[in-house]
């Protein structure tokens, strides 16, 4: 985000440093809030009756694939795009009239990177945090949370597994290393909101897994984080998920709450069941009906509610204490709740978008 140019009068900072704390300004505990944003293109592409409520403190995931309509939300978001319908806050303002304060809440990471190749890594980090005016050393401006710029800067290129590769220009840095640069890049100040598009994208898997560690990190401390991915299976990092497709947000809920709404209920496995037939498994309360075999010759029932009929289901196959017969909860892949729910809105099988209550549309295994 575009930092302030000047810093703030004292009475400013003071009421700024309040309002990080609290976390937001009139909307609330919604950092972000919007409500039927509409922004279309010429050829009917862009986003369509947008609905939004990112709490403080939480990860937000923007879930879907390339050209999905992600990072246009994420540009209405910063206020670098304006709604042609509807009304979207950010900190209790219309992203449209942000001051400087708002603007420097903010951390984002675009896809494409805006930083100087012709300077090292550790020089646009240098030149992000007096941007924002970090001091490189002494004492930190009234109503910042984060270090001096050196060790800020430090800290980040620890965590980014850049320190050995400071002194390198950036565009002598491999794609991965530029890619990090920018998420350090969007951290430096320190922000309340982090706004990251795609910010895993050719990153290998442990550095990933890092990653999302930091992000949980930030969550803890009361930040709050907008992702997008195309990585379906980052889902299962976020606390809420928005599925998008096509400029919709299909639904807004916990990764749980959607793999329950994909399924029609919770999946169960049994293995090594050979004392009731199958019928008789469907007969015990709670057993919504066959979904499939599993690759180890079980079977995957589909359940209303897997830690009450889990329980019924040892009970009915005596299986407490025998080890050949085993009754586990199945948790699909985010990939499968992904599929499942784009079908469904697709084939007209879901109705509204952003619907908060689960759709109870179980499916017979034969469907399955």
């Amino acid at each position: 985000m575009p930092p302030p140019n000047d810093a703030a009068p004292a009475d400013a900072a003071t009421d700024h440093a309040d309002r990080r704390e609290s976390g937001g300004g009139r909307s609330g505990d919604a950092v972000v809030r919007a409500r039927g944003v509409d922004h279309v293109f010429d050829g009917g592409r862009g986003v369509h009756d947008m609905e939004l409520d990112i709490p403080q403190g939480s990860i937000f995931g923007l879930v879907g694939p390339s050209g999905s309509g992600k990072t246009t939300m994420v540009r209405l978001i910063l206020g670098l795009l304006v709604p042609q319908d509807g009304s979207l806050e950010v900190f209790g303002v219309a992203p449209d009239d942000f001051s400087k304060d708002e603007r420097e809440r903010i951390g984002f990471l675009p896809q494409e990177s805006a930083l100087d190749p012709g300077l090292s890594l550790q020089h646009n980090l240098q030149f992000m945090a007096s941007a924002y005016g970090m001091p490189w050393r002494g004492r930190w401006m009234p109503g910042k949370r984060a270090a001096r710029a050196r060790d800020r800067i430090d800290e980040l290129l620890e965590l980014l597994d850049l320190s050995d590769e400071r002194g390198t220009r950036l565009g002598d840095a491999s794609t991965g290393e530029q890619r990090r640069l920018g998420i350090a890049a969007a951290m430096v100040h320190d922000p309340d909101l982090l706004v990251l598009d795609e910010p895993t994208a050719g990153i290998d898997p442990l550095l990933r897994e890092q990653l999302w560690g930091h992000f949980d990190d930030l969550r803890e401390k009361g930040r709050t984080l907008l992702v997008t991915t195309q990585y379906v299976t980052e889902a299962d990092e976020c606390d809420l998920v928005g599925l998008v497709i096509d400029g919709e947000i299909l639904r807004v809920a916990p990764p749980d709450e959607l793999r329950h709404e994909a399924f029609g209920g919770d999946l169960v496995e049994v293995a090594g069941q050979d004392r009731l037939p199958v019928g008789d498994l469907v007969d015990v309360e709670g057993v919504v009906g066959i979904q499939r075999r599993t690759a180890r010759g079980g079977l995957l029932l589909l359940v209303e509610d897997a830690e009450a009929t889990t329980e019924r289901l040892r009970t009915a196959l005596g299986s407490q204490d025998d080890d050949t017969v085993t009754v586990s909860t199945h948790r699909p892949s985010f990939d499968d709740v992904f599929v499942r729910l784009v079908r469904a809105h697709r084939e007209g099988d879901l109705d509204s978008p952003q619907r908060s209550s689960l759709a109870r549309h179980r499916k017979d295994a034969t469907d399955a």
